[in-house]
């Protein structure tokens, strides 16, 4: 008789435990719910080019801010995210190691505003082509993503493979 209650209140605290991480687990946003980038796209490179960029829209969903702090693509040896911008009448370009999202923001990344560099391009980026990146956010964890290249020359408005 013993063992059968002791077996019993095994099983009782196991199901206890089980159900309090299910509603732990069931609490957390999903990332990519809270999360969402679309509208990946790149200028296709010409051959022998050491760098490419890659540009998209970054929507939080959550009441929670977040913060992009890091990228990767197999693409490419490294990637980060850079900014561009006027500066005391000359265009500037430098590294943001961080990027806040705000709760319920967006983000634009353009050719003439925030930016994922792409360095050391293993191959060209081709017209027509796509190859993934990955963003790293601090809280919303690694959100993957398609990234459509477009033409040489393209802008924002030339996407023809919208995501």
């Amino acid at each position: 008789m013993l063992n059968f209650t002791r077996q019993i209140f095994r099983a009782l605290l196991l199901s206890t435990v089980l159900c309090a991480s299910f509603a732990a687990t069931a609490a957390q946003p999903a990332a990519t719910n809270a999360i969402q980038v679309e509208h990946a796209w790149s200028r296709a490179t010409p051959p022998g080019a050491a760098i490419g960029a890659a540009y998209f829209e970054i929507t939080n969903n959550s009441k929670t801010a977040d913060t992009l702090i890091g990228a990767s693509s197999p693409v490419a040896a490294t990637a980060s995210v850079h900014e561009m911008k006027m500066a005391n009448g000359m265009m500037q370009m430098r590294a943001v190691p961080q990027l806040p999202l705000p709760a319920q923001g967006n983000i634009s990344f353009s050719p003439q505003g925030y930016h994922v560099m792409l360095n050391e391009l293993k191959a060209p980026l081709k017209e027509g082509g796509h190859f993934a990146l990955t963003l790293q956010f601090a809280k919303a964890g690694a959100i993957s993503v398609d990234v459509a290249v477009q033409a040489m020359g393209a802008a924002a408005t030339d996407m023809s493979h919208q995501h």
